[in-house]
């Protein structure tokens, strides 16, 4: 198997290797440190997505790779070793395996999500998981739409049964990133943070003052609104492919914890283990300032019904500006709803750097 860069941050391009922590020839176990990087804010241990034994390093310490090129090559092993022999009851204690017999989850499932944790899996860890699947109706509240809202649509939309867009746009100013990040990063000096982190905690806590963004129709007058946002992100995985992963009860996580949630949904993506977007999986965020896209009209892309796009700093002469592309189901909300809510997330962006 090749192993890859991986994608340690949105917006990263690049790693400093550091230091190579295993040898040619020897085994290594899944989640055992391979090596050290350095990024743009930290010094980070890299670990083996699979066990086996390293065969080739194609990267040499002191070396910058760029994200997804070959590190090194790691074959299976012949014979199993004891610490593997013992790794996996101690990462799935018997008390959660019964929990998942209870929640019909079946082996591989439960796997893959202990692979996930770097830790034993626990029960809360398994609850956890089981609320970020097909929300239960205990899950979300249904109300009728508002008469003028079932006028437009009936007139306005001809009672469409798909989404119909509209999109609206706020400059943002690239500084007011930058000090969130700056803040933030010297409160949480073991996170790998990056601007994507702080715009996408700002988009989840704005969900808070406009919940319409954790709902969707139901039918063609009711409105189904969940309890908690989950919120979805792109993660490009290969030369063009597109992975959404997903942080369950977005709008409710402090700082910290919501960084970590995005940072453990990236290794999913990478290890091909990202649990899917569910029905209740929102809002969307769509980050092209890594590569240097600076204005776009996003589509709506199932199941969302919000995409929020995030464009790179242009130069203007009193500051560097930002886009903010909000396209969002006209069925639901209107074109205030959406500027207030693009307007909260600016606002929770400077909240986030005092």
């Amino acid at each position: 198997m090749i192993i890859t860069v991986p994608q340690l941050g949105e917006g990263l391009r690049e790693i400093l290797v550091i230091r190579l922590l295993k040898r040619i020839g020897e085994n290594v176990a899944e989640d055992e440190p391979l090596y050290e990087a350095e990024t743009e804010k930290s010094l980070v241990v890299i670990e083996s997505p699979c066990s086996g034994v390293l065969t080739h390093w194609y990267i040499t310490e002191g070396e910058h790779a760029l994200i997804d090129a070959p590190v090194a090559e790691i074959s299976p092993q012949t014979t199993t070793t004891s610490s593997n022999a013992t790794r996996l009851p101690q990462r799935i204690p018997p008390r959660v395996r019964a929990l998942a017999q209870q929640r019909q989850i079946d082996n591989e499932t439960l796997e893959s999500l202990a692979e996930t944790q770097g830790r034993a899996l626990s029960e809360a860890d398994l609850e956890k998981w089981c609320a970020s699947q097909n929300p239960r109706a205990d899950d979300f509240e249904e109300f009728p739409l508002s008469d003028s809202q079932r006028l437009l649509n009936r007139r306005g939309f001809g009672d469409s049964l798909f989404p119909v867009p509209a999109t609206v746009k706020l400059p943002i100013s690239w500084n007011t990133v930058k000090k969130a990040l700056d803040v933030q990063a010297h409160q949480n000096p073991d996170l790998m943070l990056t601007e994507f982190q702080v715009i996408a905690y700002a988009a989840a806590r704005a969900v808070r003052e406009n919940p319409r963004f954790k709902s969707r129709l139901s039918g063609r007058e009711k409105l189904r609104q969940y309890k908690e946002l989950t919120l979805g992100f792109a993660v490009k995985r290969g030369v063009d492919d597109l992975v959404t992963a997903i942080v369950p009860n977005a709008d409710s996580l402090c700082f910290t914890d919501f960084s970590k949630e995005v940072t453990n949904a990236m290794k999913q993506v990478v290890r091909g283990k990202a649990p899917a977007a569910n029905e209740a999986t929102t809002l969307l965020i769509s980050y092209m300032a890594s590569y240097g896209i600076t204005d776009a009209v996003p589509a709506i892309t199932a199941p969302a019904i919000a995409v929020l796009f995030v464009g790179a700093p242009q130069p203007f002469p009193e500051e560097d500006m930002a886009s903010l592309v909000l396209t969002f189901d006209h069925r639901i909300m209107n074109g205030v709803g959406a500027a207030l809510y693009l307007h909260a997330v600016q606002k929770n962006l400077e909240l986030l750097g005092k």
